[in-house]
């Protein structure tokens, strides 16, 4: 009987999140969203963040501050402010609801931007010998 409200919990999370994953064309990995640990994973790529991140999830405090670092990197991802996902992330039944408003709304999803490289200068001009001063 205490199994069926964690069930319903799963399944409300799950949703959304397999929506998220689709408008973020990583359809290949929407079923994630309903296997219990790699629901975590696709939550952590979804915001950004590297897979190995789910290691610090299962550290006491740390899992606090990294999940609110993937909420802040989602919010990003599809265009809302980190402060709106630092909202999300310290309340957690308004942040179910902002799930089900990116997934079912009109949020696009942006991918993380590659670091800019800058243009290297070209190759150095040789070096010419000292003149030497007119006597």
């Amino acid at each position: 009987m205490a199994l069926i409200p964690l069930v319903v919990v799963h399944v409300i999370l799950a949703v959304p999140l397999m929506k998220l994953a689709k408008k973020a064309s990583m359809s290949s990995e929407a079923w994630w969203a309903w296997i219990p640990v790699l629901n975590a994973i696709l939550f952590l790529k979804l915001a950004g963040k590297p897979a190995w991140w789910f290691v610090l999830l299962l550290i006491p405090l740390v899992n606090i501050v990294v999940g609110i670092m993937a909420w802040m990197g989602l919010a990003e991802r599809f265009g809302s402010s980190a402060v709106v996902g630092l909202i999300m992330g310290l309340l957690a039944p308004i942040g179910l609801i902002w799930l089900f408003v990116l997934a079912f709304g009109s949020a696009a999803y942006k991918p993380v931007a590659a670091a800019a490289v800058p243009p290297s200068p070209g190759p150095t001009p040789p070096m010419s010998p000292p003149s030497q001063p007119a006597a």
